[in-house]
């Protein structure tokens, strides 16, 4: 099975972060606001989806991702922040993921979502590592806007 832990030091390690997990929310009106933050100039955007989520990966094709690596459970995908409609990604607005016998709600249809030297979101948007302490700011103000309980 793909580990990401050893991808997720090797940005630790590279660079300065601050992060948050997310406990629970309403609606993830929140996260649009947030990735928002990011978009202010073209960045290198990788797309991580499992390999059953084929939704989510013709998603990402249609948004001009190409892939990068097809592996056993994971198919990353590479692209830009000009490509990131976030309209058309939120639209969906309800994610379920099977973990086993449950289902369980998402917050994007992604694994997870790395704009380079910005933000690395896993997990569906419930881990995040934002790399700019302004912008970790402003995204801790927008999570106490909407409620989000966060650690």
């Amino acid at each position: 099975m793909y580990n990401n832990t050893n991808k997720i030091e090797e940005i630790k390690l590279l660079l300065k972060y601050y992060s948050f997990d997310i406990d629970d929310w309403q609606d993830n009106d929140w996260l649009l606001e947030v990735l928002k933050l990011f978009l202010d100039e073209e960045r290198e955007v990788e797309l991580n989806c499992w390999n059953d989520e084929i939704d989510a990966i013709n998603l990402a094709i249609d948004l001009g991702f190409r892939v990068i690596e097809i592996q056993q459970f994971l198919i990353r995908l590479s692209g830009t922040t000009d490509m990131l409609d976030l309209n058309k990604i939120m639209s969906l607005k309800n994610f379920f993921h099977s973990t086993g016998e449950d289902e369980e709600e998402n917050l994007l249809p992604f694994f997870s979502l790395f704009i380079k030297d910005e933000i690395f979101i896993e997990h569906y948007a419930k881990e995040n590592y934002v790399y700019n302490k302004e912008k970790f700011d402003l995204t801790v103000d927008i999570l106490n806007r909407h409620n989000v309980e966060f650690h």
